[in-house]
């Protein structure tokens, strides 16, 4: 097993720290919406802060709140509603909880309240483009950011989406933002990356993604070589520099993303953006089932196994417990068994009864 880390701990304007260096991290979804795709995971008010209360008792590593749907189709949730849905959960949250907290939003008024209100990490659909304030408030606010890639904006963002290369363009773009990014003032080492399955993709294209994850986890290494894509936010502005709409490379920017990865377990690099991937039941994941969003969590979890073992930092899920308990797993393999408090282990078929000859190590 090839597992890819990022050798480097993220410092979040609470005081509380993201630590990549060892296992990958939990992020909990909390949809503060009435509208979100995963009918079980909208909670508003008082039930949202319980649920994340709860989720940080299952093992989350960050609660991440979101005001408005960006499912395929959703339509544009306003400033103050939005603000409605999320202050008052986040200021409840953060009076019980020093959890770093990130919140879901593309509006620089909403993310201005939120870290006011004890936010940590600003998770941007559409990579801090869609508001012209929201790079330069991040920076400096000290905010941490998620930078996602999407086509287009929610509403029509499914419809036939195209690709010659998705890694190739994906990567390409990321790289872009990331360094646009930076240069509006924000610390590289509090940049996360996010491809974006789901967002303007078809099957194939989460596949791939999923195949070629190595190719987004030693993006910083290579991110010269990418150009700086354009910014392609929900308005859908044209093309600049010769890019197509959707951040396709001009043919002058050459992108070789084919290289073999380094060989290595659990391999360590300090100067990659950490990787986060939210497939969470996600449709791509019926398409292949044949399942609907109730019943995609083994679909998820296998998903989300590929994707930590192509090198994902953070994975965004609705199950918290049970991707808790996936990564503890993973680590086990890849690193040696960690006994969990009050368990008797012997490595049989089932049994739960201690074997002093055979107890798995403390690490």
């Amino acid at each position: 097993m090839t597992m890819t880390k990022t050798c480097r701990v993220m410092p979040l304007p609470s005081g509380a720290v993201l630590d990549f260096s060892g296992s990958a991290l939990v992020m909990a979804i909390i949809n503060c919406t009435n509208d979100s795709f995963y009918a079980a995971s909208r909670a508003l008010a008082d039930e949202a802060v319980d649920r994340a209360l709860a989720a940080e008792a299952d093992g989350a590593d960050i609660i991440d709140f979101g005001g408005e749907s960006s499912r395929p189709g959703a339509e544009y949730t306003s400033e103050a509603e939005e603000l409605a849905r999320l202050l008052p959960v986040i200021t409840a949250f953060r009076k019980r909880s020093s959890l770093a907290v990130s919140v879901d939003t593309r509006k620089s008024a909403v993310a201005a309240a939120v870290l006011d209100a004890g936010a940590d990490i600003i998770n941007d659909i559409s990579a801090l483009d869609d508001d012209p304030l929201m790079a330069e408030l991040c920076a400096r606010r000290r905010a941490a950011v998620v930078l996602m890639h999407k086509r287009g904006i929610p509403r029509t963002m499914q419809e036939a989406p195209a690709y010659g290369d998705v890694v190739a363009e994906v990567a390409a773009y990321l790289a872009g933002a990331a360094q646009r990014a930076e240069a509006a003032g924000i610390s590289r080492e509090q940049i996360i990356i996010d491809p974006g399955i789901g967002f303007g993709k078809q099957l194939e294209d989460n596949l791939e993604i999923l195949r070629r994850m190595d190719c987004f986890t030693r993006l910083a290494t290579s991110a010269g070589r990418y150009g700086a894509a354009p910014r392609m936010g929900g308005s859908e502005r044209p093309a600049q520099r010769g890019w197509s709409e959707g951040g396709v490379p001009p043919p002058s920017i050459k992108i070789d993303l084919h290289s073999e990865p380094q060989a290595g377990i659990a391999e360590t690099r300090g100067n990659d953006y950490p990787v986060l991937i939210g497939l969470s039941r996600k449709v791509f994941i019926g398409a292949v089932t044949g399942r609907g969003a109730e019943e995609r969590l083994a679909g998820t979890i296998a998903a989300n196994a590929a994707a930590i073992m192509g090198g994902a930092a953070i994975i965004r899920v609705h199950d918290v417990k049970e991707h808790a308990d996936l990564v503890k797993m993973l680590s086990a393999i890849n690193n040696g068994a960690a006994i969990a408090d009050g368990a008797a282990i012997n490595g049989g078929a089932g049994a739960d009864t201690p074997n002093a000859t055979e107890q798995a190590p403390r690490r």
